[in-house]
Parts: structure tokens; sequence; C-alpha cells
């Protein structure tokens, strides 16, 4: 049941993931500008927009809600370890790519009203890099 509403929701992140990549330029310069592009001059772009965040957010909803399934049911047991396995590789790229996705939008929201230049990835790298070089007191 949650593997084909996790299928659609995957492939409606591909689809719209391919249009809004074709405006996209991911440079610290030009991100946030191509992002207003997409939002308020290319037609269907806001929506387009939206459908891929919702559709961001649910995939992970559904993600964990198959897992649970598959967990509880004990899918995973005799012939099919194999297919447990390659369900959590695709959970962990899937996380992935979330986080991924999420950072930029965060750095995003984050320094709208500062300098252009600290937007995109250059500025999600170093907030990254400085994360892992804090240290852990235990």
């Amino acid at each position: 049941m949650f593997g084909s509403g996790l299928l659609f929701l995957f492939l409606s992140q591909v689809i719209t993931g391919v249009f809004l990549a074709m405006y996209y330029v991911p440079s610290a310069d030009h991100a946030h500008t191509t992002v207003a592009y997409i939002t308020k001059e290319v037609t269907g772009g806001s929506f387009l927009r939206s459908i891929h965040a919702y559709g961001s957010s649910a995939i992970i909803i559904v993600l964990l809600l198959h897992l649970m399934q598959t967990f509880l049911y004990g899918s995973y047991k005799g012939r099919r370890e194999l297919v447990w396995v390659a369900g959590c590789i695709l959970l962990t790229l899937m996380l992935g790519m979330a986080f991924t996705g999420y950072v930029v939008v965060a750095v995003m929201l984050w320094w709208r009203l500062e300098d252009p230049s600290l937007l995109g990835f250059r500025r999600a790298e170093h907030n990254i890099s400085e994360a892992v070089a804090l240290p852990c007191s235990v």
C-alpha cells in the first residue's frame, strides 16, 4: 500500500525536479535570483516549487510509514532479507537527498536579507563544516 504511494511521490519528485532544474542555477551568486525567477516569472513555477516542496515532506512521511509497516508485519524475514537490505540503502539515500534539499532551502531563508553572495551551496558547506568542527563534550 505505501510502496505504490512511494513510487508515485518519487516520480512526482523526479518530474518536478527536472522541470525546476531547467531554470535553476546552483551558484552562490545566482541561486536566490533564479528561485525568484522560477517563482515569479516562469508559468506554473510557483506551483511546481510547491509540489516539489510538499512532495519532499510527504515522501519522507510515507517512507517512514512503509518502514514501520514492513517491520511490524515481519515482511523482511526469510527470503526477503536482501530486499530489506536494499530498502535500507534506499532509505539512507532518500534521507540524504532530503537533508541536502532542506539545507539549501534553510540557508536561503536564513540569509534572505543578508548578502546574496552567502546564499547557496558555499554557505551550506560552511555551516556543515562548522558543525562538524564543534567539539563534543561527553
